[in-house]
C-alpha cells in the first residue's frame, strides 16, 4: 500500500502544475473537517504539525530557514520549498524520517473508519483532477 501511496504521490507532483498541487494538497488537508475529530483528535493532530514544523526547522541552517520562509511566502508549497533548499544528504535522510514518523503519527490518530474514509476522500480528489479512476 505504501508503495503504491509513494507512486501515486509522484506521478500527482509531475502531472500538477505547482499551482494545482498546493490546491491539491490544501483540499486534502481540509477532508480532515469532514472526518468529525474530536478536540482531542484534533488538538493532537496539531501537536504533530507543529512538532513536525519545529523539528524541520531544527535541521536546517539559518540560511536554508530564511530561504525556507522566503518560498512558502511566495505561495510554494511546504514540500515542494524543501526540495529547492538543497539539503544534504544527512538533511534528506533527517527529513524523510521525520515526515515518515509524522504521517504514521496522524494515522494513528485516525480509526480504521475514519482511516478509511480519508483514503477515499483522497481518491475523489484524484479523480476530479482527472488523474486517475479510482
Amino acid at each position: 500500500m505504501r508503495q503504491i501511496i509513494q507512486s501515486l504521490r509522484q506521478q500527482i507532483a509531475n502531472i500538477l502544475p505547482q499551482e494545482q498541487l498546493e490546491q491539491f494538497r490544501q483540499r486534502i488537508v481540509a477532508q480532515l473537517d469532514s472526518l468529525n475529530l474530536t478536540p482531542e483528535e484534533k488538538t493532537q493532530w496539531e501537536e504533530i504539525r507543529a512538532q513536525t514544523k519545529a523539528q524541520i526547522q531544527n535541521i536546517l541552517t539559518p540560511e536554508q530557514q530564511e530561504q525556507f520562509q522566503i518560498l512558502t511566502s511566495q505561495s510554494q508549497g511546504k514540500l515542494e520549498a524543501i526540495k529547492q533548499l538543497n539539503l544534504s544528504e544527512k538533511q534528506k535522510t533527517q527529513m524523510r524520517a521525520i515526515i515518515q514518523s509524522s504521517r504514521q503519527q496522524m494515522a494513528n490518530i485516525l480509526t480504521e473508519e475514519q482511516l478509511e474514509q480519508f483514503r477515499l476522500k483522497v481518491f475523489a480528489q484524484l479523480e476530479n483532477l482527472g488523474i486517475g479512476n479510482w
